[in-house]
């Protein structure tokens, strides 16, 4: 994927394929409008797309998130404290 000049992130085939293999879209908003036609935020990668239901499962925030290890995150999201 490559940031776009005026759409946003684009499939350029030059790091990879020249559209998205699922959904055949050139462009991650494309992505973003199959699961909600009237989405005027931002396209923010990486992005988790959910082949089964067809649409956009997770964005950038939540995914940074995911990845932060478990000692990371505040105590209120652990039942346990992590030793």
């Amino acid at each position: 994927m490559d940031p776009g000049p005026t759409k946003g992130w684009c499939f350029s085939g030059r790091y990879g394929p020249d559209k998205d293999p699922y959904t055949g879209a050139k462009y991650l908003r494309g992505i973003y409008e199959q699961t909600d036609p009237d989405y005027t935020g931002r396209t923010t990668v990486p992005t988790l797309y959910d082949k089964k239901a067809g649409k956009v499962a997770v964005t950038h925030k939540l995914a940074l998130a995911i990845r932060r290890p478990l000692t990371e995150r505040p105590r209120s999201c652990c039942k346990q404290r992590v030793r």
